[in-house]
């Protein structure tokens, strides 16, 4: 799933919308929460992009495999099979890679700190110092 400063909560965990009958409002559960109950894997690209309330709302997974829903006062453990994964973008522009890296390992260190479980792969130091071409784009 690919996560930007539009990505919000609603999407993620779910969200009460209109039902069939007029003034009826039902549970739609979002991508997470369906993920979280059936067992799925789930890989939220660059997920450095998403607004801080949303990694917030998602941070309990890491710690007790809980996702928390405040508008249905609901708690759901993660099924056994359950994985969610995430990317960092590092930046877009590959003229930019040196400084991209270094909010790359920023934000792989404040994920790390928050007790989530970070997996790198550098750059071959061959491609980092000769700079950007068309085959690392």
């Amino acid at each position: 799933l690919f996560c930007d400063e539009q990505t919000d909560i609603k999407m993620l965990l779910g969200a009460y919308v209109c039902g069939q009958t007029v003034g009826e409002f039902v549970w739609r559960p979002g991508v997470v929460t369906e993920a979280l109950q059936k067992g799925r894997w789930l890989v939220l690209e660059d997920v450095d992009r998403t607004p801080a309330e949303v990694l917030a709302a998602l941070l309990p997974l890491s710690d007790s495999r809980r996702l928390v829903i405040p508008e249905r006062n609901q708690r759901i453990d993660a099924h056994q099979d359950f994985q969610l994964f995430g990317t960092l973008s590092c930046g877009n522009d590959p003229v930019l890679w040196r400084s991209a890296a270094s909010a790359c390992a920023a934000a792989a260190a404040e994920a790390s700190a928050s007790g989530l479980e970070v997996y790198t792969t550098e750059k071959p130091a061959e491609d980092a110092a000769a700079g950007p071409t068309s085959s690392n784009r």
